[in-house]
């Protein structure tokens, strides 16, 4: 079926247990990329804010639950690996793809939602690179700054916590 505006932002929310939206790799017919192109600076979800902006300009998003491909995330994929530095960028097309949308005149409760995942993705990632550096006040207080990031830290504990026991 079609997949909206509010249903794709419920779809691409960050570290969602949900498969995301966001993944999805679309076939975008050429008449609709006129005056659309992706944003250079974007490295990690330049396809995810170029279809957000397709589907503010009215774009129809149809889901074929076909595979036309293959997609895989591996432990050297940069879609595995969020550093601050990308999560930074996503949380300012972020704002700007806000400003669209209150431009348009549409909901903001879906967007909300994930902007708010992107926020709390960009605290973690700054906390779990200050840690690296040895540096427990920048990890505390990005983790200040954004309290709800704090709940991201279960995957780095789950995943040590499964190699230490040999669990699935």
């Amino acid at each position: 079926g079609d997949i909206t505006l509010d249903a794709y932002f419920a779809g691409t929310v960050m570290f969602s247990p949900k498969p995301n939206l966001g993944f999805l790799k679309p076939i975008i017919r050429r008449s609709a990329m006129q005056n659309t192109r992706y944003r250079s600076d974007l490295r990690i979800a330049e396809d995810d804010e170029l279809v957000i902006r397709l589907l503010l300009a009215g774009v129809r998003y149809t889901y074929l639950p076909r595979p036309f491909y293959l997609y895989r995330k591996h432990d050297g994929s940069i879609s595995h690996r969020l550093s601050s530095k990308h999560a930074d960028l996503m949380v300012r097309s972020g704002q700007d793809i806000r400003n669209q949308v209150v431009a348009a005149g549409l909901a903001l409760g879906a967007y909300q939602v994930r902007y708010d995942s992107i926020r709390d993705a960009a605290a973690f990632s700054h906390s779990v690179e200050a840690l690296k550096a040895r540096d427990i006040i920048g990890a505390v207080g990005a983790i200040i700054r954004r309290p709800s990031a704090l709940r991201h830290y279960r995957m780095p504990i789950s995943a040590a916590w499964k190699r230490l026991t040999g669990a699935p």
